[in-house]
């Protein structure tokens, strides 16, 4: 019985102590361009081992349903990620995305497409 006792003790240090190595990015910041339907994400996530530790997957949101994920192999700058996704979006959608380093740990971000102005020349 105390073997049972010390080793679920044991296992939940173990899971507690996993978030503490948890790295998410530092900061996330999406940009949108309407003309072009391009996603522009920036996060800063520095490493110093990119082969190890890096930015891993973003998933992309469009009114809080999934239209995709972008699998990162590796992360190219020690300061963070630059990526441009291209994603079908009209004035006044909500784009949000989740970013998971490979260490665990999540970063998220959201931006509010613009509505374009209505051009007050065509009447």
């Amino acid at each position: 019985m105390e073997i049972k006792r010390s080793f679920l003790l044991v296992l939940a240090v173990f899971c507690v102590s996993v978030n503490a190595w948890a790295t998410p990015p530092q900061s996330v910041t999406l940009t949108y361009d309407l003309d072009k339907q391009l996603l522009h994400v920036s996060a800063a996530h520095p490493t110093d081992k990119l082969d190890k530790h890096f930015l891993r997957r973003i998933v992309v949101y469009k009114n809080d349903a999934q239209v995709d994920t972008v699998n990162l192999p590796f992360q190219r700058s020690p300061a963070g990620v630059e990526q441009d996704i291209p994603v079908t979006a009209v004035g006044g959608d909500k784009l949000s995305v989740e970013i998971s380093c490979s260490k665990g740990g999540v970063g998220k971000g959201e931006v509010n497409v613009p509505i374009p102005p209505k051009d007050e020349t065509k009447k």
